[in-house]
């Protein structure tokens, strides 16, 4: 009995000599392996919150997962880089803005002043 399974679309024949034309295929790029991983707790976590904040299935968070750290590939940052943008502060002349602190520290002071004073006013 030969049986021969050719390409994809070609016709194959049978043990009778006749062609038959199937799909049929030895080689499959396609086809899943299903495998038992185990995870270390944090890991796991981890990707489920992945998955649970994209709304991808676990599965395909842990393959993309696998596949950036099997490339070397970098992660994706989504946001821009932040920039301060300086401007001038616009202090009047006279005030020190070394000594920004201390003014607020007497400022501070004036209030809890003023503060202890209206309680003893009230009976």
């Amino acid at each position: 009995m030969i049986t021969a399974y050719p390409a994809a679309g070609e016709p194959r024949v049978d043990q009778h000599g006749l062609e038959h034309l199937d799909a049929r295929r030895i080689r499959h790029h396609d086809a899943c392996m299903r495998t038992t991983l185990t995870l270390e707790e944090d890991i796991a976590e981890q990707l489920q919150e992945k998955a649970r904040r994209s709304g991808e299935t676990f599965k395909d968070v842990v393959n993309a997962t696998l596949r950036r750290g099997l490339s070397g590939e970098k992660p994706v940052s989504r946001l821009s880089k932040f920039v301060v943008k300086s401007k001038p502060c616009g202090f009047r002349s006279g005030v020190d803005v070394l000594r920004l602190n201390q003014l607020s520290d007497e400022l501070e002071a004036e209030e809890f002043q003023r503060k202890l004073a209206q309680g003893r006013r009230k009976p």
